[in-house]
């Protein structure tokens, strides 16, 4: 309602749109039907089966008040709902239909009055105390717990004698103290040994006293460290008591706890082979890092080679590592299947954490069965880190997963990697937090401009233009040129004239084997991306590229689907010029240009200005956009269509593309260009062009209809000069 209540809608209205969303009789009735789907089996006892009649005649009163008898007929539900009484009350069941056959009742109107006959039987037959009642249910926090487990049935009689001693403690059985928080024993474990003691013994954890069949203890919650949770402060995991006792490992970029389940890490063996020796070592899969390390010395031995840059790593609570000596190398990592060829940077003694896992630690892991013996190793020091530079292999192709205190396997391409949380109890183990940057200090100061510029949008003042604003509008005055079948060309927004970029064939490569295999496992997802791609090439946005290029600088695109969440069937292929390659990237090189996006709150207020409203978008706005010659073959793309035999061809895209930096900036201006060509024949269109599109979305508002034809018409007109087709109008 929030959209309803920023202007003065009336009471009637917002009433009418809360019961279009919510007062929906049939959707009401749907919610009930399921109600009774999901009710679980009643027990042959007086409490749990009035409960399960109370629930059947709630869900009928509803659809009976509601009206809608005809969800009433359902022998579906009926027959599911038969099947969840006890056996003994079943047999019943069939003699009352039997007896009730003549009557012409909906089938779960006919369940109900059964089971309130049967609900009457209990009431009357059954003891005092154990006519339904909610006390007999389980607390919420316990059940949540614990497992309940059948109560003893020895019931002490009235003319049973007093307990001839001192109740002992629960845990170390001694006569001087009661409980166990007044136990030395009980204290002296940590808080991992004090809940195996408390569940062992059956000991409340709120209280700590023996769980009777009457216990009943006030709830409260910890408080500790302002944990929410309901159990005893002598539970709590960072208990005041404990922290003496924890053993610690440091380590320059972990947190250190002990005696805790274990967590495993993304650890496996691999092979790394470059131009002098081949090395068997260990990689750890990071999905937290940015950038892919390898320890200096393993780099050297197998004889990778590349640049001098700096690295400043960040880690937790504000720990960072710089050096000025990483080298940025090119090396190929051996998986199961393939080789694959990645970029990393060198840091001296990388000190990764070890770990071990044994064949005793996955031992009851059913799921993990015929890979044990993949997954076990001893001692493993990982020399090389992975991250998502290297997306590619981070990526799970098959995953086995137990139950919730067991480890999962991932099958990744360089093999399968155990992790996640295990029960066993360990006496050190170290959880790792990984936060690595790569690059100069400054820019940090530049992301952060960017994150305000975001949150500041239609709030703050446009900026003052700064020379790369100043840069990409020149450019832009210059290289923009109108063609003769109307339509508009420019070029990319280069940060300098002098620009090198390096070979990333191979790493589009294996970018295209990924995309794939993504899109054959889904055959529908594979057809509309071949659909989608063909029709870049056939609308003439693609084109074929020739073997040697005609510019100076040539850079290929990887490029994979991106579903609309809104639209299940639509696929949009976006080509990846983040995608970095030997240490760079094509928006690395270009500039983004000024804002020349209007503010949002503007827009809509204008929109909502006059009382008849339209609204229309453009098509494939940046797609309508031609690049010169000299900057497509920095568009490369590779694709082989149906073959996965044989070498990839070679295409260039002709226009804008999405995931370019400077692609906003560039279609925003060649719509507002237009526009100003056409100013003095339609100078509203014009106006309404510059003022009143965010981006692609065309909003405006008008006095009269007449008004509205007109320019609207005029904007249309307008438009199709840079081959902008608007569509979509309401």
């Amino acid at each position: 309602m929030k959209s309803l209540l920023i202007a003065n809608t009336p009471a009637e209205e917002i009433m009418h749109e809360l019961e279009l969303t919510f007062g929906r009789p049939n959707n009401i009735a749907e919610v009930e039907i399921a109600k009774l789907r999901s009710l679980p089996p009643p027990k042959d006892t007086p409490g749990e089966f009035c409960r399960f009649a109370t629930a059947v005649k709630n869900s009928i009163v509803s659809l009976k008040t509601l009206k809608k008898v005809n969800f009433l007929y359902n022998p579906e539900v009926a027959k599911l709902l038969i099947e969840k009484l006890p056996p003994n009350i079943r047999h019943r069941w069939y003699v009352y239909c039997q007896q009730q056959a003549h009557e012409d009742v909906p089938d779960l109107v006919q369940y109900y009055n059964f089971v309130k006959i049967e609900a009457e039987i209990y009431s009357v037959s059954a003891e005092p105390m154990k006519i339904a009642s909610m006390d007999d249910k389980p607390k919420p926090s316990e059940s949540r717990r614990v497992q309940i487990r059948p109560q003893r049935t020895h019931t002490a009689s009235k003319t049973d004698s007093p307990p001839r001693h001192k109740p002992t403690c629960p845990v170390c059985k001694s006569n001087s103290h009661t409980a166990a928080q007044q136990c030395e024993k009980f204290k002296k474990e940590n808080s991992y040994g004090r809940w195996e003691i408390a569940k062992a013994q059956r000991l409340c954890f709120r209280c700590l006293q023996y769980r009777t069949q009457t216990h009943n203890c006030k709830t409260k919650t910890c408080g500790i460290d302002d944990c929410p949770r309901m159990h005893h402060k002598l539970l709590h995991y960072r208990a005041a008591s404990e922290t003496q006792k924890t053993e610690t490992a440091t380590v320059s970029t972990g947190v250190s706890l002990t005696r805790s389940p274990r967590s495993y890490l993304k650890i496996l063996p691999v092979k790394i082979v470059g131009p002098r020796a081949s090395i068997d070592t260990f990689a750890l899969l990071d999905d937290g890092s940015t950038v892919t390390l390898i320890d200096e010395e393993i780099a050297t031995r197998v004889g990778a080679e590349g640049p001098t840059e700096p690295l400043k790593i960040e880690a937790l609570a504000g720990a960072t590592v710089r050096t000025n000596s990483s080298r940025r190398v090119t090396l190929t990592l051996c998986g199961p299947e393939e080789e694959y060829e990645i970029s990393a940077r060198t840091m001296k003694g990388l000190k990764l954490a070890k770990q071990q896992i044994e064949e005793r630690d996955i031992r009851r892991c059913q799921h993990l069965a015929g890979i044990k013996t993949i997954l076990c190793y001893h001692d493993a020091t990982p020399t090389i880190l992975i991250g998502q530079d290297n997306w590619e292999l981070l990526l799970a192709i098959e995953v086995r997963r137990g139950s919730s205190s067991q480890p999962v396997a991932s099958k990744t391409p360089l093999g399968w990697v155990l992790h996640g949380a295990s029960t066993r109890s360990l006496g050190h183990q170290v959880h790792h937090v990984y936060h690595i940057r790569e690059g100069a200090e400054d820019r940090i100061e530049e992301e952060l401009r960017r994150y305000f510029s975001i949150e500041s949008l239609g709030v703050l003042p446009r900026k003052t233009r700064a020379d790369p604003q100043e840069r990409a509008l020149q450019i832009l005055q210059k290289k923009t040129r109108a063609l003769p079948d109307e339509g508009y060309s420019t070029s990319l927004l280069w940060k300098t004239d002098k620009v090198e970029l390096p070979n990333n064939y191979d790493a589009a490569l294996n970018r295209l084997y990924s995309t794939e295999k993504k899109i054959d496992r889904n055959p529908q997802l594979k057809e509309e991306y071949e659909r989608q791609i063909a029709l870049l090439i056939e609308k003439g946005y693609a084109e074929e590229a020739a073997t040697t290029a005609s510019g100076a600088r040539t850079w290929y695109l990887p490029h994979f689907p991106v579903l609309h969440p809104a639209k299940p069937g639509k696929v949009r292929p976006v080509f990846d010029a983040a995608a970095r390659a030997r240490g760079t990237s094509l928006n690395d090189h270009l500039l983004t240009g000024p804002d020349l996006l209007q503010s949002l709150p503007g827009v809509l207020m204008r929109f909502r200005q006059h009382p008849i409203a339209v609204a229309a978008d453009i098509e494939e706005m940046f797609l309508r956009i031609e690049i010169n010659e000299e900057d497509r073959d920095v568009l490369r793309f590779l694709w082989r269509q149906h073959r996965r035999e044989g070498p990839p061809r070679e295409y260039r895209m002709k226009a804008v593309i999405f995931g370019a930096a400077c692609s906003p900036c560039i279609a925003l201006y060649i719509k507002n260009h237009n526009a100003e060509q056409h100013k003095e024949q339609y100078p509203r269109a014009a106006d309404a062009i510059i003022h009143n599109h965010y981006m692609d979305d065309y909003l405006q508002s008008f006095q009269t209809e007449e008004e509205a034809m007109k320019i609207t018409h005029e904007v249309d007109t307008v438009h199709r000069k840079a081959k902008f087709h608007l569509r979509k109008w309401t």
